[in-house]
């Protein structure tokens, strides 16, 4: 699933997209992924939350945040977030965030006993203006 946020500054496009697992078994992996075109921002600049706390790298708990630029790609960062195991705990809302606050998209995990939906979830994307003019 893929969500998207946009917004416009004078002389360029900011976009987040977010994609990952939504439902998964208890003990299987989760997967997000988050992609940040059409800016300067630097990969250390974006990161996962789960509430109002930023997810760092946690081996023990097989936690991992990656960090990249692809090649070629000067105005585009990519962020991962890989949880080895899943629990039911980790059922819940992830945020992919800049920073600044100015941009950002959210995906609902949920972990059950099978990995089936046991209901729907709207997945929230939050757009800031950040310039006078569209």
């Amino acid at each position: 699933m893929l969500r998207l946020c946009v917004n416009r500054a004078p002389g360029w496009l900011l976009a987040i997209l977010v994609s990952g697992t939504q439902s998964v078994r208890i003990g299987d992996p989760i997967r997000l992924l988050c992609n940040v075109t059409g800016s300067r921002l630097e990969s250390r600049d974006v990161s996962w939350y789960r509430g109002s706390s930023v997810i760092r790298s946690d081996h023990g708990a097989g936690v991992l945040v990656t960090r990249r630029r692809p090649a070629n790609e000067s105005r585009s960062t990519l962020v991962a977030l890989d949880i080895s195991a899943s629990r039911p705990r980790d059922t819940g809302s992830y945020t992919c965030r800049s920073e600044d606050r100015r941009i950002s998209s959210s995906i609902f995990v949920h972990v059950t006993a099978d990995g089936t939906l046991q209901f729907a979830y709207m997945n929230r994307i939050k757009i800031h203006v950040i310039a006078n003019h569209l």
